[in-house]
């Protein structure tokens, strides 16, 4: 594959670690988690991007019933679980490192580069945790924003390989597909934003976790590129969000870092149970992936027909503009369905975000809008 020859760059002259001074930004607002509102019961829940493929919930129902509940109160043995995953993604064990969630590799690679005042790089708008660290650890945020187009937001590569040309960002955050744009690009893109952030001595952190709604995947560029991560999650495609575990990939050398400075455990020992047996069976993932991004085709389908604006994502979510008909439709789904009605940013106004479910859960809120009138 072409763009994988290793650059000249040593691994440890540019892309070696520093210390960190924590929480750097006083300034720093977060929603506060102790007075969060559940949300309410007896809906369908497609506002957080979460797997509600029934059938993979009765799997997992299935796979608890074999996790003993010795594993509660026992500290994990992560070994098999990093030969099991090493196994099915057909990489290296020493390219990998456990973490809670993408989420947590995400702040453990701030953790592990950014230091306060160096330039990040982000998307806007994306996924907000990247704002959240880069604030916390007192980065000097640079953002790419997405333009509005007729078929989805964009953001044009020779405006990302400029400003990574021109500000040399300690860190560049690219999630791949993007949230909540839903942007993708292509493997020839990535291999030049990887050349430039290689010329540039910048980390690029490339988020796979919607992987694999889009089967796109940076992983073989890997290896001969030590200033390129991936970061995972179990939470989307395996319908995992509970447990909050994902994993970084990347060369051997820099994951080492990572090792060095990890937690006592990565993860516990429920999780290491439970991951080791889905891995074991990871067609019951790919095939909800089918079923979900089935009900994704018919939903986009069915909007389409009665004459609604579809944005095309790569994620396992698609937007829908109800124009005139907002009101009334919103109304109706109220008692049905929970989704994002509306966006706050530019280049989604005015669209409606629903989460993938498969087309028997999306028949009836299909019937619902289609009752509205187009």
């Amino acid at each position: 594959m072409a763009g994988l020859d290793k650059h000249t760059v040593e691994v440890g002259e540019l892309f070696s670690p520093r210390p960190v001074s924590r929480v750097v930004n006083a300034g720093l607002r977060r929603p506060d988690s102790r007075k969060s509102i559940p949300r309410p019961d007896g809906l369908l829940l497609l506002d957080k991007n979460e797997n509600t493929d029934p059938e993979l919930k009765a799997w997992l129902d299935r796979v608890q019933t074999r996790i003993s509940a010795v594993s509660l109160s026992t500290y994990p043995d992560l070994g098999p679980l990093y030969s099991e995953l090493s196994n099915w993604l057909g990489i290296p064990v020493d390219q990998l490192v456990l973490t809670t969630g993408s989420d947590g590799a995400i702040q453990r690679t701030f953790e592990m580069f950014v230091e306060p005042n160096d330039a990040v790089l982000l998307t806007q708008p994306t996924f907000a945790m990247y704002q959240v660290y880069a604030n916390s650890f007192g980065a000097r945020v640079h953002c790419l924003e997405y333009e509005r187009t007729e078929s989805a937001p964009k953001l044009d590569l020779n405006r990302i390989l400029t400003a990574i040309e021109e500000l040399h960002p300690r860190l560049f955050c690219l999630p791949n597909p993007d949230s909540p744009t839903g942007n993708v690009l292509s493997l020839t893109d990535l291999d030049q934003v990887i050349r430039a952030c290689g010329s540039a001595g910048t980390v690029l952190l490339i988020d796979e976790a919607y992987h694999p709604f889009t089967p796109i995947t940076a992983i073989p560029f890997v290896a001969s590129n030590p200033h390129v991560l991936i970061a995972r999650t179990f939470s989307k495609a395996w319908g995992l969000a509970g447990l909050r575990t994902g994993y970084l990939v990347g060369h051997p050398e820099t994951i080492e870092w990572f090792h060095r400075t990890r937690p006592m455990y990565e993860i516990g020992e429920y999780a290491n149970a439970f991951l080791s047996v889905a891995i074991r069976e990871h067609a019951e993932m790919t095939a909800s992936v089918e079923r979900l991004t089935a009900g994704k085709i018919f939903f986009a389908e069915s909007m389409t027909s009665l004459g609604f604006e579809m944005l095309a994502s790569g994620g396992n979510f698609q937007h829908v503009a109800f124009g005139d008909s907002a009101s009334r439709i919103h109304s109706a789904l109220r008692p049905f369905a929970l989704y994002r009605a509306d966006s706050d940013f530019d280049c989604l106004r005015g669209f409606s975000r629903f989460s993938s479910t498969t087309r028997d859960l999306f028949s009836p809120i299909v019937n619902v809008i289609s009752d509205c009138g187009g």
